[in-house]
């Protein structure tokens, strides 16, 4: 059995059923990525961004085409796949669970843990490249706005 392929040309090429599957199932892995991308976003910060909705919706416009070529045993394990090399890049085995099986309290904690480390490592680096300054030019550079009013 062959597929139609057609070509950013416009031109329709004839190709084996099994590249045809391949291809079919590798494109599959990386939609399921992308819409499991972009659920941990809003996992993590409870926000989605302007173009999330519309990129998870063609991610799983994609999947649901590819099921035409592949049918739902390829579908599955396709996305088992992509599922668990998410789940390694995560790294973190109690916020996976979360993730996959939380509550709206859990899910709620964890932005809440999350903004509160950005805020204490943006601190931690103001007051780095602070002291950097400070070491640089003693007494030439101000070290605040309110600094700058005062003459000394």
């Amino acid at each position: 059995m062959t597929g139609l392929v057609k070509l950013g040309s416009g031109d329709v090429r004839v190709v084996p059923k099994e590249l045809l599957e391949r291809l079919a199932f590798q494109a599959v892995r990386h939609w399921y990525g992308e819409a499991l991308n972009l659920n941990w976003f809003y996992f993590i910060f409870l926000q989605r961004g302007g173009s999330d909705s519309f990129c998870r919706d063609r991610a799983l416009r994609r999947i649901s085409e590819a099921t035409a070529v592949l049918g739902d045993g390829a579908i599955h394990r396709a996305a088992e796949e992509a599922r668990g090399e998410f789940k390694a890049k995560v790294g973190n085995p109690r916020l996976w669970e979360i993730f996959e099986d939380g509550t709206k309290e859990q899910w709620k904690a964890v932005a809440e843990e999350t903004y509160r480390l950005m805020a204490e490592q943006d601190a931690a680096r103001t007051a780095a490249r602070l002291e950097e300054l400070q070491q640089e030019s003693p007494g030439e550079r101000p070290i605040s706005n309110r600094d700058r009013r005062v003459k000394h």
